[in-house]
């Protein structure tokens, strides 16, 4: 059977059943461990009356249906009760009790809250965000409205990618994203002190195509979702996590930083790798995932963030501090950044299964709301003890993966 077809009757399944294990997903379909971990990914992305029950498999959220002839409720259109759609407004009637006490949702009562402006916005943000940005919208409200709206900027995003732009960046012929020239910092480890590129990155850099595989990986469910064909978009992911593979480094047991950059393969121990983890759909298998997480949790890890390099590699720095090229030269190159810590707990459960394991890491950040910026988080955290907070006092992506993290890793009744 082809992948849909295994997916259209594990939805049945589900639908009949209201839950159903891994390990009976495994037996029934004869699925190794990377096909039922995409197949986990797009019913998770595709699909909202389906979650996660912590390791041990699905359950459905919707109602309990008789009819093994009815794969997809999901794609079902609201009925016209549920919610009011004009131009500038949007409304949810009250919600229902769910009839499965683990699959209750958040029901959001939308006023006034259109998308104001929208297509200026995404001409404004950086791409990746903006796909990460609507995946995940979406994911929150199934508002279809927007997502027809918008769907049509997220294809263009991708074909820009596709045909190539400005300081080399293009899909290169494995899949992969190619990006950069010299002088140019293009990857959020972006310093630089006059000539000086402090982390040059030019290549294939792991994060940008982890975040590029996800992005293929939800256009495929997005597009179910609107009822278009899905096929390009798997095509197309099914290339990257073919040419993702060579990012691993078996000699090291984790990945290579950037591959086909000037000087080869960085095998230099970084943090970036985590999102090839902590993303909805990873390109590596469950056993290199864990790989990865062990590699960051023995040398990277700190109470407040993940070390930018791992001790012990060349460049390191210990301290961040002094006038504005120390810092800069220390910046990416071992000082901890605190928004990482969120994306490493997600990783952490998606590895080990123990929401409470993972949850324990954001807990110093608490205390931290106290000791430095009054109410926020710091920007980064030194390397070593103490483990000074330094830099802005108050970083927004610092506050927004630690909540987000513990908002997805929230006890579930």
């Amino acid at each position: 059977m082809d992948f849909y077809t295994v997916l259209d009757q594990i939805l049945a399944l589900l639908r009949q059943r209201g839950r159903v294990s891994y390990r009976a997903l495994k037996r029934q379909f004869q699925l190794d461990d990377e096909t039922l971990a995409d197949l986990i990914a797009e019913l998770l992305y595709a699909y909202r009356p389906v979650v996660e029950e912590e390791e041990y498999g699905l359950v459905w959220c919707g109602d309990v249906s008789t009819d093994p002839e009815d794969p997809s409720p999901a794609l079902q259109p609201e009925p016209p009760s549920a919610i009011q759609d004009t131009p500038n407004t949007r409304s949810a009637s009250p919600p229902t009790t769910p009839p499965h006490p683990e699959a209750e949702r958040r029901q959001l009562t939308v006023l006034f809250c259109d998308l104001v402006d929208s297509t200026a916005l995404a001409g404004q943000l950086d791409p990746e965000d903006l796909r990460e940005a609507v995946r995940a919208y979406h994911a929150a409200t199934g508002d279809d409205a927007t997502l027809r709206d918008l769907f049509p900027a997220l294809e263009q995003i991708v074909y820009g990618y596709t045909a190539g732009t400005r300081y080399g960046i293009r899909v290169d012929g494995d899949g992969l994203v190619m990006a950069g020239e010299p002088g140019v910092q293009l990857t959020w480890m972006d310093a630089k002190v006059g000539d000086w590129v402090v982390t040059p990155r030019i290549g294939k850099p792991v994060e940008i195509n982890a975040l590029w595989y996800n992005a293929l990986i939800a256009m495929a469910a997005l597009a179910r979702r609107l009822g278009r064909p899905p096929a390009e978009w798997i095509a197309m992911a099914e290339q990257t996590a073919a040419g993702f593979t060579r990012f691993w480094n078996a000699e090291a047991g984790y990945c290579y930083d950037v591959i086909d950059g000037p000087g080869g393969p960085e095998a230099a121990l970084r943090p970036n790798q985590i999102l090839a983890v902590s993303l909805p759909a990873s390109p590596l298998s469950p056993e290199r995932q864990r790989l990865v997480v062990d590699a960051c949790s023995r040398h990277l890890l700190i109470s407040y963030g993940l070390r930018s390099l791992a001790p012990g590699e060349p460049g390191y720095q210990p301290r961040y501090g002094g006038g504005p090229s120390e810092r800069d030269g220390a910046y990416h190159q071992g000082t901890a950044w605190a928004w990482l810590l969120g994306p490493f707990a997600l990783a952490h459960h998606r590895v080990h299964g123990d929401r409470e394991a993972a949850r324990a890491f954001l807990e110093p950040m608490a205390q931290h709301l106290a000791d430095h910026g009054l109410g926020s988080i710091a920007e980064v955290f030194g390397a070593e003890p103490p483990f000074r907070p330094d830099g802005c006092v108050a970083q927004a992506w610092s506050v927004a993966e630690t909540l987000r993290a513990w908002c997805e890793l929230a006890p579930r009744a």
